[in-house]
């Protein structure tokens, strides 16, 4: 691989890289600086209705939200959230906070009271604009806070305070680089979400240069890859197209006949819905590109995807909100190695470690994958972020992965979804992915029950396809005919109608883990 240099004795993987530009003015001036130069380009566009806006008439609202922040006594270096579901108007807050040097983090509106509540609380947001569609729910949350943050119900598209002529003359705050522009939240799969700082720096380098003309993602500002995908579009003049609603495999189908969109970015949960729905006819939609990311999908799932966008480079993206991009998905082993998560980047330096011993593994021995880069987050919000890097100055991922002879990573699980029967550790995906090819089985979710003399006993939660039937003798004899004895399913199978999952499309490990030792009684 180009570049790439392993030594041998420390095992130690490291791709250099030219020193990249970066516009000295922050994130918020060179949006400004963009947006003008693009006026006359798409930046946003409604599927559902087919609304469109230039960036002529973006910039000219997000100038005139700024100007009426300084209304609302926000000043540099203060917090607003925003909580809104895809509208052609929930990005003008966020880019005028930019203008302004506000730092900005979002909710999702399919959190409960409680979640907002922890969130809000968490990062002291000054002001929350909410659509109308949100307002009761944060007006709710607010209501319990002690400190109350004020509500801003976010203007649409026609109303008045966008239908006045624009004498003045606006300019954006230059910033310091290292300032923390946006706070995002961890997924909280296997905890409490905790706040992630992106700087200037790190947005301006991971989305200044133009990877695609158009892109679609069905998620909220909540997600990175939300935030991700429109500060792209924001900094090289491409186009976002949204629908404001939940992902709906049908209408997506639709809409890519209707429209021409280059890059689409989904959860496994809607790639896999979006299988399910294709449509009888021999329509094959043009997108250039599909990332599957936020969880891990099977290798079976990604292979369907292949087969029925034949026009499509089809990747398994694997990234962290605290990270970014971490591996690169763009390589020559792609159809032969469809289970890998990419090989390695510029500006970044690998290692694969024992998390027991520390000591740092080599080709095809699996242990946490730790990643040393200058391009990384802040660190968590008000938290003291200095154990998530090791002695060395490695980011622990937390994830269990490997590489082979070519560098080419794998993704093994999560270190915290993992558990130990008899001293062994025994990791849930492996069990996972098992019981995921049986034709019966939709979902699945392997979870560690406690047992006072053998660490765990091993419990399969699973969700079968509608019409299928199974007992759980069925389950426990299907793993014992496809693993060993140590994976055998001894605290028996659960059958569930659905999981719950959090507003990032992610099965929430953490509130089913509870919530079945509870039923269990293991608390």
């Amino acid at each position: 691989m180009e570049g790439l240099i392993y030594d041998d004795d420390s095992k130690i993987i490291t791709v250099p890289e030219k020193p990249p530009h970066i516009h000295e003015k922050g994130l918020g001036v060179m949006v400004f600086e963009t947006m003008k130069i693009n006026s006359d380009q798409i930046a946003q566009v409604n599927m559902l209705t087919g609304e469109s806006e230039d960036y002529d008439s973006l910039l000219k609202r997000c100038t005139i939200m700024a100007v009426s922040m300084r209304g609302l006594d926000l000043k540099e270096g203060d917090m607003i959230s925003i909580c809104s579901e895809n509208t052609i108007d929930c990005a003008v807050p966020w880019v005028a906070a930019l203008f302004q040097n506000v730092k900005i983090s979002s909710l999702d509106p399919s959190l409960s009271v409680e979640e907002c509540e922890h969130l809000l609380e968490m990062v002291e947001s000054k002001v929350v604009y909410v659509s109308r569609a949100s307002t009761k729910l944060i007006e709710e949350v607010v209501e319990k806070m002690e400190k109350k943050p004020k509500i801003v119900t976010i203007p649409e598209r026609n109303d008045d305070i966008y239908k006045k002529e624009t004498t003045f003359a606006f300019e954006p705050v230059a910033v310091d680089l290292k300032e923390t522009a946006v706070v995002l939240f961890s997924s909280g799969t296997t905890g409490f979400p905790k706040g992630i700082c992106w700087s200037h720096k790190f947005l301006i380098y991971f989305c200044q240069h133009r990877i695609f003309n158009s892109c679609l993602g069905y998620a909220t500002m909540y997600w990175a890859s939300t935030v991700f995908n429109m500060v792209c579009c924001l900094l090289t003049g491409s186009t976002k197209y949204f629908a404001p609603h939940v992902f709906n495999p049908i209408a997506m189908w639709n809409y890519l006949k209707i429209y021409t969109i280059d890059y689409v970015f989904l959860s496994p949960y809607d790639a896999i819905n979006f299988i399910k729905n294709k449509p009888n006819a021999d329509f094959v939609p043009k997108v250039q590109f599909m990332a599957i990311a936020g969880s891990s999908i099977s290798t079976a799932y990604i292979k369907k995807l292949k087969e029925i966008l034949p026009k499509t480079l089809v990747v398994n993206a694997y990234g962290q909100t605290e990270l970014m991009s971490i591996f690169s998905p763009f390589h020559k082993w792609n159809k032969t190695k469809p289970d890998s998560i990419g090989i390695p980047i510029s500006g970044r330096t690998y290692k694969i470690v024992d998390t027991e011993t520390e000591k740092a593994l080599g080709f095809n021995e699996a242990g946490e994958i730790r990643v040393k880069t200058e391009w990384v987050m802040n660190g968590y919000f008000n938290l003291d972020s200095s154990s998530s890097w090791d002695s060395e100055g490695f980011l622990k991922t937390g994830d269990i992965g490997y590489y082979d002879k070519d560098f080419c990573f794998f993704f093994v699980d999560r270190i915290k979804e993992m558990f130990k029967y008899k001293s062994w550790h025994i990791v849930p995906a492996k069990i996972e992915a098992i019981l995921n090819k049986h034709p019966s089985i939709h979902l699945s979710v392997v979870i560690g029950v406690p047992h006072p003399e053998d660490d765990n006993h091993t419990l399969a939660l699973v969700q079968l396809y509608e019409g299928e039937h199974l007992e759980e003798k069925d389950v426990i004899e299907y793993i014992e005919d496809n693993m060993d004895e140590r994976h055998k399913l001894n605290a028996g199978v659960k059958f569930v109608t659905k999981f719950p999952y959090t507003p990032t499309s992610k099965i929430n490990r953490r509130k089913l883990r509870e919530t079945t030792l509870k039923d269990l009684s293991c608390y």
